[in-house]
Order: C-alpha cells, then sequence, then structure tokens
C-alpha cells in the first residue's frame, strides 16, 4: 500500500510538470507581434472607454492589467515602453474631460492606476529577470550534462585502451614460454604493458585531481621552484613523441628566470598538459615555441604551436571540466578533456591565470601568468638544452 499512495503524488507531479512545459512550450511558440498588436489594441480600447465615460469609471484601471501582458513579451524595453504609455494614457484624458472637471474622486483614482502600473512593472522586470537566471541556468545544466555524457563515453574509450593493452599482452605472455616468444617481443611487449600502466596511473590521477578540486579538498604543496628544470625535465618528456609526431619543440627563456613559490607538481603538470595538447593538435611538420620571461605584474609562461587552432565558439567553453573543442579536425584526437580544465583550475589556485589565444588553421598560444607575489629571487641555476631546442635536440632526446 506504501507504494501505490507514494507513486500517486509523483505521478501528479509528473503531470503537472508536464503540464506547465507544454504552456511553455506554447507561449514560446506565439509570435511576439501578435502579443504587442494586442497591447497596442487593449490599450487603444482602455483609452477610448476612459474619455467616454465619466470621471469616476473607468479611470486608467485597465492598464495595469494589460500590462501583465508583456510577461509574455519577456523584454525590459517593451515592458519600459508600455509602462509610460500607459501612464500617459491614464494621465491625459484627465485635462480633456468635460469641464464639469475631473472631481478628486477621479484624479485619486487615475494616481492609483499610474502607482499600480509602475508597481506592476516593477514586479514584472524581477519576473523576467528571474525567468532570464532560471533559462540561463538551464542551458548551463543541459551543456554540462552533454559534457559530462561525452565526457564518459571518451573516458570509458581511454580506460579501456591500455586495459585491453595490459589484459592482451599479458595474457599472451602467460599463455607462452620465453622461448616461444622470443627476448625482442618479450621486451617490447613488458614495455607496452609498462606504458599502459604510467597512461592509466595518469588518468586515474586526473581524475582524483578533478574530485579533490570540486569538492575544495585540494591545496597546493609551495616550495621554492627552479622554474628552468620544470621545463626542461617538460619539454625532454614530450619531445620523444613530438619527434615521432614530425614536430620541432624549442624553448625560449628569459636569462636568469627568477624562483618561483609555488606547488612543484602543479606547475610541471600544467606544462605537461598544455605541451601534451600542442603535440596532439598539431600536425607533422609543425612547431611548437615554450617561452617565459618577467613582466611588471610578475612571471608568465607561454606555449605556441602551429597547429589546427580553435574556433571562437568552442574557446568559450574550453577550460571547463569534460569539455573539448568539437572542430572536425580534433575529433580523431581523443581525450578525457580533463588537462585543460585542471591546468587552469593550477593557475587559479596559485593566484595566477590561463590565457587561451587562438584561430582555426593559425594555431593556438596558451600564458601563464603567475602573480608578483609568486616570484622570488633570481634563478642563476644553468640552464642547459632549455634556451633553444632545435630538431637535433628534440632528435637526440627521443633516442
Amino acid at each position: 500500500m506504501r507504494s501505490l499512495s507514494s507513486s500517486r503524488p509523483r505521478a501528479g507531479a509528473a503531470s503537472g510538470q508536464g503540464r506547465t512545459d507544454l504552456v511553455r512550450e506554447f507561449l514560446d511558440r506565439v509570435n511576439p507581434i501578435y502579443l504587442h498588436g494586442a497591447l497596442v489594441l487593449g490599450m487603444a480600447a482602455a483609452f477610448v472607454l476612459d474619455v467616454l465615460t465619466p470621471p469616476g469609471v473607468a479611470d486608467g484601471i485597465v492598464y495595469p492589467v494589460l500590462l501583465a501582458l508583456c510577461l509574455l513579451v519577456r523584454s525590459r524595453r517593451a515592458l519600459l515602453a508600455y509602462s509610460v504609455l500607459a501612464t500617459a494614457l491614464t494621465v491625459i484624458p484627465a485635462f480633456i474631460e468635460p469641464e464639469s472637471g475631473v472631481g478628486e474622486i477621479s484624479l485619486l483614482n487615475r494616481a492609483i492606476a499610474i502607482g499600480s502600473i509602475w508597481i506592476i512593472a516593477l514586479l514584472i522586470r524581477g519576473q523576467l529577470a528571474l525567468d532570464a537566471r532560471l533559462r540561463a541556468q538551464e542551458r548551463e545544466a543541459r551543456a554540462a550534462s552533454q559534457a559530462k555524457s561525452s565526457f564518459l563515453a571518451n573516458i570509458s574509450h581511454e580506460l579501456r585502451t591500455p586495459l585491453n593493452a595490459i589484459i592482451g599482452f599479458s595474457d599472451f605472455i602467460a599463455a607462452s614460454t620465453p622461448q616461444q616468444i622470443g627476448e625482442k617481443k618479450f621486451r617490447e611487449y613488458i614495455a607496452d604493458i609498462h606504458a599502459s600502466g604510467l597512461h592509466l596511473l595518469e588518468l586515474i590521477n586526473d581524475l582524483l585531481d578533478i574530485a579533490k578540486i570540486e569538492a575544495g579538498k585540494y591545496r597546493i604543496a609551495e616550495e621554492q621552484v627552479i622554474l628552468s628544470q620544470i621545463v626542461d625535465e617538460a619539454v625532454r618528456l614530450v619531445a620523444a613523441t613530438a619527434h615521432q609526431s614530425g614536430l620541432v619543440i624549442e624553448a625560449s627563456l628569459a636569462e636568469p628566470l627568477p624562483l618561483l613559490s609555488a606547488d612543484r607538481r602543479a606547475v610541471k603538470q600544467i606544462l605537461l598538459n598544455l605541451l601534451a595538447n600542442a603535440v596532439k593538435f598539431t600536425p607533422s611538420g609543425g612547431r611548437i615555441l615554450l617561452a617565459a620571461g618577467v613582466e611588471k605584474n610578475g612571471l608568465w609562461i607561454s606555449i605556441a604551436d602551429t597547429g589546427i587552432g580553435i574556433s571562437a565558439a568552442d574557446l568559450v567553453r574550453l577550460g571547463r571540466p569534460f569539455e573539448q573543442a568539437q572542430g572536425s579536425a580534433g575529433q580523431a584526437k581523443r581525450g578525457a578533456g580533463l588537462g585543460l580544465a585542471l591546468s587552469r583550475t593550477f593557475m587559479e589556485l596559485h593566484g595566477g591565470a590561463l590565457e587561451i589565444e587562438s584561430e582555426e588553421g593559425r594555431g593556438t598560444t596558451v600564458r601563464l601568468r603567475f602573480p608578483a607575489a609568486r616570484v622570488l629571487a633570481a634563478d642563476i641555476a644553468p640552464q642547459p638544452g632549455v634556451a633553444r631546442m632545435p630538431p637535433s635536440a628534440v632528435d637526440s632526446a627521443a633516442e
């Protein structure tokens, strides 16, 4: 019996929500021209009625009721225009009434009508603002739901690929003897299993970081960071992949760079994410330039590539968790869509900013800006292999 009684309110609520949606859908389809026409004709009829009736009968009482139609027009400018028009139409008959005069009661009625017009206008204005906020939130919720659905599809692919490699290679090794496989193939399979495991660990770390950040539990571990060393490590980690893709990575750093008060792991992760994206979305023969320097307001790092670029519509969405560019050239490059969101959040936790400039077909430039409060003494450590990394250096790093 409980299940039956508890299900009835839900059904009623669902039907009520359905009726509300139908009414909203109907109102959305109503042509605004018809609503404006109804308002104008209604106010004209009310004006004629006001003029033709004796004082104290109509006296502008119809205009506040007509003004409620502005809820359907959903325009603040139209609301203001109709409020001014209704006020004028309420006042004018007072000057064209018979010579006997309008009387104190009529004047009082008109004053009440004018007050009612503007009270209703303020209430409608507040309702329109609330509707606009609710619609914006609804659009954002739908976009977030779609982004998370896309993320689940992408992350399932990203997780299954290395898992399938680990299971497949390990099954093959378990079912064979070392003599059957051969030492060379055996080492290749072990290396593939190791690489797949590292890829899985990287994905899981990103997911855990996102979870901590959304829960407000992520804390940066500040220390004195030698930025040139982190840049050198990040460039060398992606150099092999860049070389295989036919890309050239160059790094140009101001010397000496200052020490940075920051979370070393987070800064390195930011650079790796941005460099990996640049490598992923830059065609063979392209170039990637990493530069850094000091400015009046702090320290900056930029990563520029000659890749496929990002459309203006995608630029607005990128940087949010689970969001990815939708360009046809980039859809073949799958990913979880977490790297850029993590990088932006890490920069915000440092009090800095991540800026993106891009144009489709012209490449992308990402700038990191650390505030002056995080810039410490000059970094006098040597910077071997970082000032510039020509193709020969990339080749040697790849080997």
